[in-house]
């Protein structure tokens, strides 16, 4: 018998698979193409999702916009989301800024109507003034305005260009209002907790918070990430007989020795407690 029949064979063969296989995914059992929901992503493109939204909400302040988008992901709580998310970037990456990012977006949704997440600077306008020809100030509530002078008017009337409107300086920063020991035997965790409210009372997220405990050690927590809590609530957990330096950067604030004390139960018994410190943002 002649076995040399070439390789004619394989040729055929491999024609033969590409065909049954082009016909197979072209017309038997097409591949059917769809848009994936932003609900079936995997969670990491999830927390991608949110950063994008949470950035183009830092941009626009177009909450309506952003809830929209939020709610395209399914989840059952969005600022719960948000808030998880940022303590993961902070404990994963040490994002700070992406952190705050999503911490004033997790904020805004909680609020109706939603206002700036930090207070901002009042602008100061100065009343516009006018003097007439032999230099007088008139009343308030004349309608011209000081500024760079044109000339006198039919009526002899200095009237003069408006002067751009100065804006005031910083609003001012956090000051203390109280700090102290917290016993609470509900509290598993020895804490170092810090409520940061405005003026009105209302908590304020997305203030950063530093903590070091020694030359080479030090971390950044961020207000607002506990919002069940309150939005101007942040929490670290400490270690018993460490010394900790509390500071507020940008406000000169810095709470230097804190310590976790020691508290007794009912029973005698003694406990790490926690430590409690509040400020206020007089705006």
């Amino acid at each position: 018998m002649n076995s040399d029949r070439g390789h004619w064979y394989l040729i055929t063969a491999l024609v033969l698979g590409v065909g049954l296989g082009l016909l197979i995914s072209w017309v038997i059992a097409p591949v059917s193409l769809e848009d994936t929901q932003p609900k079936n992503l995997h969670a990491d493109y999830k927390d991608l999702y949110r950063s994008l939204i949470a950035r183009a909400y830092q941009a626009n302040k177009n909450l309506q916009r952003a809830e929209a988008r939020l709610s395209l992901l399914g989840d059952e709580n969005p600022a719960q989301a948000l808030a998880a998310q940022a303590q993961r970037n902070l404990a994963e990456e040490g994002d700070q800024e992406m952190a705050r990012i999503l911490v004033n977006l997790s904020a805004a949704l909680q609020r109706t109507p939603s206002p700036e997440t930090t207070p901002s600077a009042p602008t100061q306008t100065l009343t516009p003034e006018t003097k007439t020809a032999d230099n007088s100030t008139p009343s308030p509530g004349s309608s011209n305005q000081t500024g760079t002078p044109e000339g006198p008017d039919a009526n002899g009337t200095q009237t003069e260009i408006p002067s751009p409107t100065p804006t005031a300086t910083d609003a001012p920063p956090f000051v203390k209002e109280d700090e102290g020991k917290l016993c609470d035997p509900a509290l598993t965790t020895p804490l170092i907790q810090v409520f940061a409210t405005n003026a009105d009372g209302e908590g304020i997220p997305g203030v950063e918070i530093k903590i070091s405990w020694s030359p080479d050690r030090q971390e950044t927590f961020f207000t607002g990430l506990k919002p069940e809590v309150d939005q101007g609530y942040a929490d670290f957990e400490a270690d018993v007989g460490v010394t900790y330096t509390i500071e507020m950067p940008g406000s000169g604030l810095v709470f230097p020795e804190v310590v976790i004390p020691e508290c007794t139960s009912d029973d005698g018994d003694p406990y790490p407690g926690s430590y409690q410190i509040y400020i206020t943002h007089p705006n």
